[in-house]
């Protein structure tokens, strides 16, 4: 079964094309793709009725993009591109985060921002954009699912607009 979907997954894979700046290939997407054909092969129920090439599909994205979130990935017209983090060192040896000015409006400073959000928000982006985890590093260390890390994520980072504009 696995064999004969293989350029499912390749054709998925192709969808996600990469640009070459980011430091990953076609393969790294293709095998992740391959990944997610074999998680399909060994969920799928014949007696539900469904084409394997219909189901396998939703896995083989969902691994695509659950690969690419845990790398920091988006994707533009150009391909696959790195997220760049803030707390990345400037030619000066500080953060651009350090580097941007502290007018005298405390929403200005990005931490204090973040700060100002609940709790549970304010660590999960703290996690993810500020010590480089991984959204499955963070379910863990927030104790809880991975789903709800991307829930939350999408509402603090709507929050963190909102309050920043």
């Amino acid at each position: 079964m696995v064999e004969e979907n293989l350029k499912l997954a390749y054709h998925f894979a192709r969808f996600y094309r990469v640009a070459p700046s980011s430091g990953h290939t076609l393969e790294d997407i293709q095998q992740v793709a391959v990944l997610g054909l074999c998680k399909a092969a060994n969920k799928f129920d014949l007696d539900k009725g469904v084409q394997f090439s219909s189901f396998a599909s939703l896995f083989i994205k969902g691994e695509i993009q659950h690969y690419l979130r845990d790398n920091k990935l988006i994707r533009t017209r150009e391909g696959l591109i790195p997220v760049v983090s803030l707390d990345i060192p400037t030619k000066d040896g500080a953060s651009y985060l350090e580097a941007l000015p502290s007018p005298s409006d405390p929403y200005h400073d990005l931490r204090l921002v973040v700060d100002s959000l609940p709790k549970h928000l304010a660590k999960l982006i703290k996690l993810i954009y500020f010590e480089d985890k991984t959204r499955q590093e963070a379910a863990k260390r927030l104790n809880c699912h991975s789903c709800t890390i991307t829930r939350w994520e999408k509402t603090a980072l709507k929050l963190l607009r909102e309050r920043y504009e």
